[in-house]
């Protein structure tokens, strides 16, 4: 029972990262096939025939061995392949995890280029602020030099107005004529 766990383990452990060919699928569910019998074996001391490995009591010692002898080679084969699906498992994950650094180092770098971008940004908001701020300044100086220069117009205008008024002479009242013809 417990070899059929730890099998059981092997083939739903773990995701299949996209872009597997059909072929790569089919040689790996063969391969977890192949590492089941092998923990099948293992965990069964017993001969395909049903005879007990250290059985003395065989009908035919040289049959025994001879059946032994190729379910060893049999185990063997299933080693060497569960060895190879080992190996391939591992090449896999390498590569896995040489892709997640990779990403890893191009997020790390994005991030670096986007704190930079921010950065900049935020130096070029705080200069537009500056010259807002200094143009809002200038604009209060004209303003101000425009009410001075209005208060001066209406100085200039008033001293004008005052200066022909007391040069020309008082301007005589109509008279009324007395008609001739009073009655």
């Amino acid at each position: 029972m417990a070899s059929e766990d730890r099998s059981s383990r092997i083939r739903t452990g773990g995701s299949q990262p996209a872009g597997n060919s059909s072929y790569a699928q089919d040689s790996q569910d063969g391969l977890v096939d192949e590492i089941q019998e092998v923990m099948r074996l293992l965990g069964e001391p017993r001969l395909p025939g049903g005879a007990i490995a250290n059985d003395r009591v065989a009908t035919s010692r040289g049959s025994t061995l001879n059946r032994c002898a190729s379910d060893l080679d049999s185990a063997l084969e299933m080693v060497r392949r569960a060895a190879m699906a080992m190996d391939m498992v591992e090449d896999r994950s390498r590569l896995i995890q040489t892709r997640a650094d990779a990403l890893a180092e191009q997020a790390s770098r994005d991030l670096v280029a986007a704190n930079e971008k921010a950065d900049a940004m935020q130096r070029r908001a705080l200069g537009s602020e500056a010259r807002a701020d200094a143009l809002e300044a200038r604009l209060q100086e004209a303003e101000e030099r425009l009410r001075i220069a209005d208060e001066w117009l209406a100085r200039f205008h008033d001293a004008i107005t005052d200066a022909f008024s007391a040069r020309r002479p008082a301007a005589p009242e109509p008279r009324r004529e007395a008609s001739r013809y009073a009655a």
